[in-house]
């Protein structure tokens, strides 16, 4: 991948980050233990292609602390995680589907290709940016089972932590439908990771990371 890349990460204590790394670090090459898996952590690509010479005269940290982020996330961010979709390049073999539905997610991939890449200039961001959708999987249909057992888990175990609002009567298919998304959302502390993905796969790793509290993660 050219240049180097900023990740959005779900929240690092919540059970969908820690099912999505279970199924991508053991579950996947349980699957397949005679293919060589990269350990990618969960994330969905924001943008790639930032030249190194973007840190010339400070260090990833500084820099990406002082880049220019929409405030408060506009009107938020809603990430949407769906079906698992198969893709053509290496990073994109298998992944599970990102649906942007409030234009929050790409106004931030906007933003953080305008400063990272185009200093600046939103009109070349917006033409070239291509609406975030990745979360790396592997190659075989075999990854179906796993991804619902993962997703089980993740449910499950939002269910059962302590901050867990207790259930409530439904009224209807509406609330049926309200209920289901509330269990199956993630709110807290989500971070944009600096990434050197101009290096080999297994130096992937963060460099630079920013918290950032306006998005919501939806396991579907």
């Amino acid at each position: 991948m050219p240049g180097w890349s900023l990740w959005l990460v779900p929240p690092e204590s919540s059970s969908l980050h820690a099912a999505l790394t279970t199924l991508l670090t053991t579950t996947l090459p349980s699957l397949f233990p005679d293919t060589d898996h990269p350990a990618f952590h969960p994330h969905v690509t924001l943008t790639a292609d930032i030249p190194p010479s973007a840190f010339a005269e400070t260090d990833p940290q500084a820099w990406l602390d002082a880049l220019a982020l929409p405030e408060g996330g506009g009107s938020g961010i809603n990430v949407v995680v769906g079906r698992v979709e198969v893709g053509e390049s290496f990073v994109k073999k298998l992944t599970l589907k990102v649906e942007e539905g409030n234009g929050g997610l790409v106004e931030l991939a906007v933003w953080c290709r305008a400063g990272a890449v185009f200093g600046g200039d939103f009109e070349r961001a917006r033409s070239s940016t291509t609406p975030p959708s990745t979360l790396t999987a592997a190659l075989s249909t075999k990854i179906l089972p796993a991804v619902s057992t993962a997703k089980q888990n993740a449910t499950t175990a939002a269910e059962q932590a302590p901050d867990t609002q207790p259930d409530t009567q439904s009224d209807g298919p509406d609330q049926e439908d309200a209920d289901r998304e509330e269990r199956n959302s993630w709110r807290g502390t989500s971070s944009v990771w600096l990434v050197p993905t101009a290096l080999p796969v297994g130096e992937w790793t963060v460099v630079a990371r920013r918290e950032i509290e306006w998005v919501v993660w939806v396991w579907e």
